[in-house]
């Protein structure tokens, strides 16, 4: 927590000699000084609020108490109205829910209340009532807080207050919410995609405006973006059905939640779809692998595939362009990973998507009992995770498990046994032995069903589809953020008659009075 008295406190920064530095109790007098003083000029129209770090003061030894943590409260713990507690790290205070568990602060916040009668606050991924409820009840803390859980859902204290916890739309920590932070861009969430969309779209997160027809919506795809358009259009008031050639609705997300920490994308499938399993306006049908001619003589008015996307086998030139690989058993790609295929030590990943996958799949195969190697043309793995405050973690983890990472090599040649690398600035080349390769690069859109429609206009119009899209994945692939967004995006916009574009929105213009 790099501001000034905080660097008081900080024995490494204060290194004074007069009553302002020295011993904790000098250290923590401009604190006083500061809360004293503000105190005395809000008097009682305003309530004053301290933010601190704890967790570098837990770990410095104190002569007279557990640590210099303790000794702090304990020593000005009755000074202002309320006391918010943190750490200095905001990747660590914000870590994604790939590294945390709820209420993970709880080491560094548990001991506050204990030496302070007034109220304390605190934060640390709480996403459930469940978890709320505990820490306040143990004496943890006498309220939470809980922003990237109120980004996903701004309307959860209601729900709880009116019993209705089943309908809260619970964060999935994928963190892309501080990404935007981390980025300087407005903010966004996968799990609510009206975040962000209040003024330039009028979206709201519980409201949605009412449908314009009677007309019926086919939506083919059970993914994020086929989930997020059906639930939506279902608010509105259209009459939908949903079709997904799998056993069960999820798409991407059935696959991607099994892999470590993923598991809370799930949440992303199970609050749609339990939504959808309580409205009688929507139909759902599962292992329906729709074709051209099922889709025209269905009879639906209007038509949106969300069919996904596939990882190519691919490598990459200097130029950062993929280049095809033909697949053999022993070239890979995520998917054959993720449905089980057999693997042979000495696993080569080569990563060059930057975002969660390459990294993730080393992880997963390394837990299979593997020997694996994960080779990135980046200085890092997973680059783009800085974003979302996962970078260092993931190399932390990478280290945890032995999984070596090569960094800034991409491979240039593929042999039956072995890959020849090339270093991305000195051109070096060395050969690496290899088992299994798995090829994480780019992805392909599944959208062969929305261009055989496309290209046949007098069909459409003789089958009486007025509109045919094709959103999220099978658009154009990317972040499970990116397909929610594309499914909202399509319900609120389908059936615009006037000829504005979806990307049309409001633009924010100076007022002057």
């Amino acid at each position: 927590m790099g501001f000034l008295p905080y660097h008081f406190l900080h024995p490494t920064f204060n290194n004074r000699s007069d009553e302002y530095g020295g011993s904790l109790e000098n250290r923590s007098r401009l604190m006083r000084e500061l809360i004293t003083e503000m105190k005395s000029v809000a008097g009682d129209k305003a309530a004053i609020a301290v933010r601190i770090s704890t967790d570098e003061l837990l770990s410095f030894k104190s002569e007279s108490s557990k640590s210099e943590a303790h000794e702090f409260f304990e020593l000005n713990g009755e000074l202002p109205d309320l006391w918010d507690i943190k750490l200095s790290k905001w990747s660590k205070e914000c870590p994604s829910s790939r590294f945390s568990e709820p209420g993970h602060m709880e080491p560094y916040n548990g001991f506050v209340k204990q030496l302070t009668s007034k109220p304390v606050v605190g934060v640390g991924w709480f996403t459930s009532p469940d978890n709320m409820v505990s820490q306040i009840n143990r004496g943890i803390l006498d309220f939470v807080g809980s922003a990237r859980a109120s980004i996903a859902d701004p309307f959860l204290p209601n729900k709880i207050l009116e019993g209705k916890e089943d309908d809260i739309r619970e964060c999935i920590g994928c963190n892309i919410c501080a990404s935007c932070y981390n980025q300087g861009i407005p903010v966004r969430c996968t799990q609510n995609p009206s975040m962000g969309e209040e003024w330039r779209r009028g979206w709201h997160p519980e409201r949605i405006k009412p449908k314009s027809s009677d007309n019926s919506v086919l939506v083919i795809g059970g993914g994020p973006a086929g989930l997020e358009a059906t639930l939506s259009l279902a608010r509105r008031g259209y009459p939908v059905a949903i079709a997904d050639s799998e056993k069960e609705l999820g798409g991407r997300i059935n696959k991607e939640s099994i892999l470590p920490g993923m598991s809370p994308y799930k949440r992303v499938t199970d609050y749609r779809v339990s939504q959808i399993n309580q409205m009688d306006n929507v139909d759902i049908y599962l292992e329906n692998k729709l074709n051209p001619d099922d889709v025209l003589k269905l009879g639906f008015d209007h038509v949106v595939t969300a069919t996904g996307s596939v990882w190519q086998p691919s490598i990459m030139d200097e130029k950062t362009a993929p280049i095809a690989i033909t697949k053999t058993n022993s070239i890979l790609t995520p998917e054959d990973v993720l449905k089980g295929c057999e693997l042979t030590s000495p696993v080569i990943i080569f990563d060059f998507d930057y975002y969660y996958m390459g990294g993730l799949l080393a992880e997963f195969i390394k837990d299979l009992g593997h020997e694996v190697t994960i080779i990135t043309p980046f200085e890092k793995v997973s680059p783009w995770s800085f974003n979302s405050n996962e970078v260092t973690e993931i190399k932390l983890k990478l280290l945890e498990k032995g999984i070596k990472a090569i960094t800034d090599h991409r491979i240039i040649e593929i042999e039956e046994s072995s890959v020849r690398i090339n270093h991305e600035v000195s051109n070096k080349q060395k050969d690496i032995t290899r088992g299994s390769l798995v090829l994480v690069g780019n992805r392909k859109q599944n959208d062969s069903l929305y261009k055989s429609l496309k290209s046949n206009q007098e069909a459409l119009k003789a089958s009486g589809i007025k509109t045919l899209q094709n959103i999220g994945d099978s658009n154009a692939p990317g972040a499970v953020v990116h397909a929610v967004y594309a499914g909202h995006l399509y319900a609120n916009t389908f059936d615009q008659e006037d000829g504005d574009s979806i990307n049309e929105f409001k633009l924010e213009y100076p007022v002057i009075q």
